[in-house]
């Protein structure tokens, strides 16, 4: 639902135009007080124009509605109107309106209106894609969309002015068109019209559309004789060619038979050729084995053995492959090896080395850090650090805390350099920042300034740009105008030229023609027809009877068959005629009994599912705040051990602990002070501090013993302290572990017995509902079976129908048939019937082509005409449009000028600014100077200072840095682990050795083997050679040359006479193919006499489907134009009864009075107009008093007028803004008495209490009542409200305040 968020005013009415007033509106109520003339008004004003464009009444002409340059003192004045709204559809909105209103050399002012913007508000800054509409026609017509509300209802409901707020007891006609915009009647009327119209127009082409149907349809009669021609003649071809195919196989039979009888006697050509062959591969196969033993050792074994020793020799050739690759990896892998130890070796020879340095550079440190030690001491006067003392490891450290010390002194003095400096700097600070914010504040505005111009610049660019393209445009507006002129002319003569014409006449003449002509050609083709027909006509009634008597069993068969069925369903016995409806009828009642079962059985479904889905969520979460509560158990028991008391108990027994420990570590500690302050006066005074008296050095050995004892016992407050600590970290620990047993207890003690006796409640209800479902499943499958039962029924009272209507179509064929036998024969012969119908076929065709040629001049002459209408339409607007621009260069060549005026104004003001820039520039250098002088002082002391204290750090850390050096001890472990290397590197070299010996004894057998298996590879081959030439013999043995020599001759003797019978056959086929030539040459003089009436299928079928889509088309066109009419009328009268009832709920409630009991508006019919058959209503505010209605116009009071605008306002905005929570009241208080403003603030009251959960709705109440306001306020309804008034200057200020 939509709703405002913010509204900024600037420069409308009495709102200063040089800063912006912002107002926010609340939600449910937004009250503004103040006032007569304070500008109260002034804000629905602005929302009024910001959301529709409309200026408030009488304002539009003379820029009344902007602040007065007169009173500004400034030529022009600049408004604007931001508002930042919640559309209906929760996107964010900002709507942007600018006005300008000048002076005018005469006096009078001009205003003009400035770039309008329509945005997302939420979008970033400069984001153009952020941006809907710029065109103030646009945002007119989309902010109302937005807002989910149309222009009327904001103008004259949610935004009405105060002096239009009379508005619904304004005169009758008035008053109409507000209302019919209310209802936005307008736009559904001419809807409406629009759809009769274009009813009645297809209406007209549909007759037409038949017209040529009905032609196509005698064409198509025509054209399908001519088939069944064709369609004689296909057969008889197709006859013939299969006489033709079965010769054609019997010849391609002797064919094949004379190819095999030829393939098989000259098989021996084959037979010689095979006995060469064979001769030379045993030539080939004895060269190969005299090659072979030329160079070979022939073994005397056997192919078998021979094979069996490859195979041997084979596997021992790849374990030595395997072995040779084993020992390779071996010596690469003791390379390796002897690579890694050298390496490692070379390290740690390295390495020794280093520590060799080492070592030796240590003791040259420690030398180091003792001379520096004797310098610093020097340096810093730490006498107790001189030559004369030992700087030992205790020394270093003593001497480390006395040079913190100085540190400590030195870093104190920087410090304190530095917290000088910085005030310093502030006072600087402050004086700079004085000086460059006035010099910031001059460059500013000098650079808006510069902005200004650049921008009038680039307006003035542009619109001289703009005035250009315009001229050039411009000076085309005569020749258009003449041309206009022209098309006009010629258009009007085309129109004439039309109706001299009459085209319609002469093609309804010819298509009566065409139609007697058909009609006479059907008459022919029905005598032709006849002809033909009366040999049939008695077999056709024989059929017809048989198929009667078949047809009368089997509705005999269905009725006895579905008996039972039908008397169990609907009642009675079964009959013919109403078998399908009583059926159809019984089944449609059995299945709203099942619609209605199957709902009661999904609420059963649905409350036990919801039942065990909650009981299955709260087992749920039994289980899961089990688990949590045995995890919080488990968790305790594992961080408290054998401790069974609460947590809480435990931690306030260890603070007990912890403060007795704390105060007696606070004792011990002071002891501990006090024993060391004794045992240091006995050293250096050689005096007791106790009583004050000297003492020797035995008694001081016994006053050290005495302290050393005292502070070994102090030692025990030292592991006091450590408990204490122990204490604190425990304490800590149990803190956290709190929770955890709050939350167990938690669980333990309240949610889960509380989820157990929800378990329980759950489980008792659940029993029933799975009763209740159960049940109710058992009754919708009874009656499911019944609906199955009726299906079949169902089927078999549609075939009870359909063989009904058979039988009465066939009765009906079997009346005609028989009266069709007894009418005897036709009285003329065939050919005059045939010439006769060639005649008027020929006439037909002619008569046709000429409506053709009338369709074709007719559309060609409208076509002509509509090219004409759509150039008029084009000059118009091409002229219309230059008219226009000829008006907006005007308005440009004034902007240009304004625009120069006010750069030359810039220039003088920034040059002005410069002079400033000029003088300010002096004191801030000299400032800068000053600081600089300063800065360089403070800094030169600080970086002294800060350089002691680094030099005293560096000192420390040299001196602390040094360590004991372990070199001698890594010197020595360095050696044995050298040693174990060259050892390690002296066992690779030998196992690598090793290695390379067995590989070359590997690699010497593998050639050896290389060999061997060669030898056997050829004697096998030598065998396989001998074997192959053996079997070639006794193949070239077994060859018969003989017979080859008798099968020659017999082909010779039988191959003459088969070829012969082939020949026959061959020229019998030839003479068939001829005949078949023939006869289609015969199919393809009809197929070219059927060319006559190519694709008239086609078009028949497109031209019936377009007359009977057509005619759908135009029903359902009727269907809604009425069920349109319809829906206006019920809108409208459930929307005058909604707004009634509001009315008259609101009016008893609120008017105190006793005159009238009621309002309402009165919406009278006045009947149909005789064009569009539309309604047409008039509308009045009635009252009714004792159940007699009179017109409230000219019979109330003022006080009456306003209570009953505002309630009517109430109910229209409830009806019609149900997604725009927004209502706006103007003064709602004035002319009404006390009582009367009491009852309407109770009834505001009670509309925002019932609303005031819509977070959208927003009332929006201006008011100078104070008493009103009050009780507003007590009613709780607001926290804060808008006071407006005037300033000082008179300018209208908005103020935020809280109520009470």
């Amino acid at each position: 639902m939509a709703s405002l968020n913010k509204l900024a005013i600037r420069g409308i009415r009495s709102f200063d135009d040089k800063q912006i007033s912002v107002i926010e509106f609340f939600s449910p109520v937004t009250v503004i007080v103040g006032a007569n003339g304070s500008g109260k008004t002034t804000i629905i004003e602005c929302l009024k124009y910001a959301t529709t464009g409309e200026q408030p009444p009488n304002t539009r002409s003379g820029g009344a509605f902007i602040h007065d340059p007169v009173l500004a003192n400034e030529k022009e004045v600049k408004a604007q109107v931001k508002l930042r709204f919640n559309a209906a559809n929760g996107t964010r909105m900002l709507a942007v309106r600018n006005l300008q209103v000048s002076r005018k050399k005469t006096g009078g002012l001009t205003m003009k209106t400035l770039e309008n913007i329509l945005s997302l508000a939420d979008a970033p800054e400069g984001n153009k894609r952020a941006t809907i509409s710029t065109k103030c026609a646009e945002i007119d017509e989309e902010i109302p969309h937005l807002l989910g509300v149309s222009k009327s209802v904001l103008e004259n409901v949610i935004f009405c002015h105060q002096e239009d707020s009379y508005w619904p007891l304004s005169e009758p006609s008035a008053l109409k068109k507000k209302f019919d915009d209310i209802f936005e009647a307008t736009r559904y009327t001419k809807a409406l019209d629009a759809l009769k119209s274009l009813r009645k127009e297809r209406v007209s082409e549909l007759k037409v559309e038949k017209e040529r149907l009905q032609s196509l349809a005698n064409e198509k009669g025509h054209a399908d004789k001519l088939r069944g021609k064709i369609s004689d003649l296909t057969k008889n071809i197709t006859s013939k060619e299969f006489e033709f195919e079965k010769l054609g196989e019997e010849l391609q039979r002797a064919i094949k038979a004379n190819v095999l009888f030829y393939e098989q006697s000259s098989k021996f050509k084959e037979t010689y050729l095979k006995y060469e062959t064979l001769t030379r591969d045993i030539a080939r196969l004895t060269n190969q084995v005299n090659q072979l033993k030329a160079d070979l050792t022939i073994l005397n074994e056997p192919v078998h053995e021979l094979q069996q020793r490859l195979l041997t020799q084979n596997d021992r050739h790849d374990n030595m492959r395997k072995e040779q690759g084993v020992l390779e990896r071996q010596r690469a892998d003791a390379q390796e090896q002897i690579d890694l130890n050298q390496s490692t070796l070379d390290d740690l020879i390295e390495e020794g080395g280093r520590l060799q340095a080492e070592a030796k550079a240590h003791e040259k440190h420690i030398h180091d850090r003792e001379n520096l030690i004797r310098e610093l001491s020097v340096k810093y006067s730490l006498t107790e650090f001189g030559p004369r003392r030992e700087i030992d490891r205790s020394a270093v450290i003593d001497f480390g805390n006395a040079l913190s010390n100085v540190q400590e002194i030195r870093n104190k003095d920087v410090q304190s350099l530095q917290r000088e400096n910085k005030a310093k700097q502030k006072e600087f600070d402050t004086t700079w920042s004085q000086l460059v914010q006035e010099e910031t504040a001059l460059r500013a505005e000098r650079t808006m300034l510069r902005d200004d111009q650049t921008k009038l610049a680039s307006s003035i660019t542009t619109a001289e740009r703009r005035l250009d393209g315009m001229q050039m445009d411009i000076s085309q507006l005569p020749t258009l105008e003449d041309e206009l002129g022209t098309k006009r002319s010629h258009l009007e003569r085309l129109r004439a030229a039309t109706l001299a014409a009459a085209y319609g006449s002469q093609i309804s003449n010819i298509g009566r023609r065409l139609r007697e002509l058909e009609e006479q050609r059907d008459r022919l083709f029905e005598e032709q027809k006849a002809l033909a027909g009366q040999s049939e006509a008695r077999a056709s009634l024989t059929v017809k009877r048989q198929e009667l008597d078949k047809l009368q069993k089997e509705l005999q068969t269905h009725l006895k068959s579905s008996k039972e069925k039908y008397r169990q369903h609907v009642g009675r016995e079964p009959e013919a005629a109403s078998m399908e409806r009583e059926v159809e009828r019984a089944s449609s009642d059995k299945d709203h009994e099942v619609n209605e079962a199957q709902d009661a059985l999904d609420l059963a479904v649905r409350n036990a599912g919801e039942i065990q889905t909650l009981l299955k969520s709260r087992e749920g979460e039994l289980a899961d705040r089990a688990k949590q509560l045995n995890d919080l158990e488990k968790k305790l028991s594992q961080a408290m051990g054998e401790e069974k008391k609460p947590i809480h108990q435990v931690i306030r027994e260890h603070q007990e602990v912890i403060t007795d420990l704390t105060r007696e570590s606070a004792s011990s500690e002071a002891q501990l002070e006090v024993f060391k302050h004794i045992v240091q006066k006995s050293k250096d005074k050689k005096t007791c501090i106790t009583c004050n008296r000297g003492i020797d050095e035995h008694e001081r050995t016994v006053i050290e013993s005495y302290m050393d004892r005292q502070l070994q016992r102090n030692a025990q407050g030292e592991r006091d302290d450590t408990d204490l600590k122990q204490y604190e970290a425990e304490v800590l620990r149990l803190q956290r572990l709190l929770p955890f047993e709050q939350n167990k207890d938690r669980l333990k003690n309240t949610e889960i017995p509380e989820l157990k006796t929800q378990i329980e409640h759950l489980k008792k209800k659940l029993t029933p509902a799975t009763e209740e479902r159960d049940r109710k499943s058992q009754e919708l499958e009874e009656l499911k079976r019944q609906q199955r039962e009726l299906g079949s029924l169902k089927i078999t009272a549609t075939n009870v129908s359909r063989v009904r209507t058979a039988i009465s179509n066939l009765e009906h064929e079997v009346q005609l048939a028989e009266s069709q036998v007894a009418d005897g024969a036709a009285s003329r012969p065939s050919d005059v019937i045939e010439q006769e119908l060639r005649a008027v076929s020929d006439e037909w065709k002619k008569c046709d082509a000429d409506r053709s040629k009338l369709n074709t001049e007719r559309d060609r002459n409208a076509n002509e005409q509509s090219i004409t209408v759509d150039r008029v339409h084009k000059l118009e607007n091409e002229v219309k449009e230059l008219k226009s621009r000829q008006n907006e260069s005007e308005t440009l060549e004034k902007t240009i000028e304004e625009s120069r005026k006010q750069i030359a104004m810039n220039k003088d003001k920034v040059k002005d600014l410069d002079l400033k820039l000029q003088a300010v520039e002096g004191p801030k250098q000299l400032h800068k100077r000053t600081k600089e002088e300063h800065d360089h002082e403070f800094n030169e002391r600080i970086e002294a200072a800060t350089a002691s204290v680094l030099e005293i750090s560096k000192s420390i850390d040299s001196m602390t840095g040094l360590r004991r050096s372990g070199a001698a001890r890594r010197l020595e472990k360095q050696a044995d682990e050298r040693a174990h290397a060259q050892r390690e590197l002296k066992e690779a070299q030998e196992s690598l050795n090793v290695v390379t010996e067995k590989l070359a004894t590997t690699r010497d057998q593998l050639a050896s083997a290389g060999e061997e298996r060669t030898t056997l590879r050829n004697n096998i081959r030598l065998h396989e050679l001998q074997e192959e030439i053996k079997e070639k013999n006794e193949e070239l043995t077994g060859i018969d040359i003989e017979g080859a020599a008798k099968a020659k001759r017999h082909f010779e003797s039988q191959y003459d006479k088969d070829k012969q019978r082939e020949n026959e056959l061959s020229s019998q086929h030839s003479r068939m193919l001829g005949e078949i030539d023939i006869m289609k040459e015969n199919l393809l003089s009809l197929e070219r006499d059927l060319d006559d009436f190519k694709d008239v299928q086609v078009q028949y079928r497109n031209q019936l489907i377009k007359v009977k889509m057509s005619d759908m088309a135009n029903n359902d066109l009727e269907k809604y134009a009425k069920a349109l009419d319809q829906a206006i009328m019920r809108y409208h009268t459930l929307k005058m009864e909604e707004v009634n009832d509001t009315m008259k709920h609101l009016w008893n409630k609120t008017y105190q009075g006793t005159d009238i009991d009621a309002i309402k508006i009165s919406a009278d019919q006045e009947g149909t107009t005789t064009a569009t058959g539309r309604r047409i209503y008039n509308y009045r505010v009635v009252m009714t008093k004792d159940h007699v209605e009179m017109d409230m116009r000219g019979r109330c009071s003022a006080g009456q007028k306003m209570l009953a605008s505002i309630i009517i306002r109430l109910a229209l905005s409830d009806s019609f803004g149900q997604n725009c929570g927004i209502l706006a009241l103007d003064e709602p208080t004035n002319a009404l008495d006390v009582d009367n403003i009491d009852a309407l603030a109770a009834s505001l009251v009670d509309i925002i209490n019932a609303r005031k959960g819509n977070l959208s709705f927003q009332l929006i109440v201006i008011t100078h009542d104070e008493q009103f306001l009050r009780k507003l306020g007590e009613a709780e309804v607001m926290e804060y409200y808008w006071r407006v008034s005037r300033d000082q200057k008179q300018k209208s200020v908005i103020e935020r305040q809280r109520f009470g």
